[in-house]
């Protein structure tokens, strides 16, 4: 119903869909942590799906892990 192109109510929304598509789940966790590390072994928390070998007490999140990662989003 708009007379000019653009000018919808969800218009102002275009700027963050170009965001989603620019953004991953790596990005996120690299925005969250503290520190980087660059062996698995020294991390606190590894993000990964891969069996690597890991400090005692690390936590790991694989991929599938949604709930974990929508914990850490909200």
């Amino acid at each position: 119903n708009a007379h000019v192109a653009g000018a919808t109510d969800v218009a102002f929304l275009s700027d963050y869909f170009g965001a989603a598509s620019v953004l991953n789940v790596g990005m996120l966790f690299e925005m969250l942590a503290a520190e980087t590390v660059s062996l698995p072994k020294d991390a606190d928390v590894a993000v990964t799906d891969e069996d690597v070998e890991l400090a005692e007490g690390a936590e790991v999140i694989r991929s599938y892990d949604f709930e974990k990662i929508t914990a850490l989003i909200n």
